[in-house]
């Protein structure tokens, strides 16, 4: 009885084991899957002492319409690496926005035309004065022998 006792302990201590370890290598995959899709979607990765606040994504139509929102919060330190990290790219511009991203981005009026956005910007404010943005142009990206660069 106590050897049947013994071999059912066994048994159940390497069924509990392997089911934390796939839960460990589920985590640790999940975490590398988003850490990853921010460096795909920001082109740099994120400091490893960020924390996601907010994320929303509205892009699950046909066409992948809508927006994807974040925030992301960043320590001093982490704030500095980003900077660091976005300088080093080459993909990011200082803020103020060119008045043709404004106007895609805001709305506005230029040239004779009005540029409704509707409720497109509610989520970007409008007063930063400092600080980095970066584009991508996944149309150019897919068709590189189409890029036009002038987006007036």
């Amino acid at each position: 009885m106590i050897k049947k006792w013994r071999k059912y302990k066994i048994t159940i201590s390497i069924i509990l084991s392997i089911i934390i370890l796939i839960t460990i290598a589920f985590l640790m995959l999940k975490k590398t899957a988003k850490d990853n899709f921010y460096k795909e979607l920001l082109n740099v990765n994120l400091p490893k002492d960020s924390t996601i606040l907010i994320e929303k994504n509205t892009q699950d139509s046909f066409h992948g319409d809508g927006e994807y929102y974040t925030e992301i919060q960043l320590t001093k330190d982490g704030a500095r690496t980003f900077i660091d990290n976005t300088t080093k790219t080459n993909k990011w511009e200082s803020l103020p926005l060119p008045i043709d991203f404004s106007l895609i981005v805001y709305g506005g009026y230029y040239k004779g035309t009005n540029y409704d956005v509707g409720n497109l910007s509610k989520n970007i404010p409008k007063n930063i004065k400092n600080g980095f943005y970066y584009v991508e142009d996944r149309y150019a990206k897919k068709y590189p022998k189409e890029k036009n660069t002038n987006i007036n």
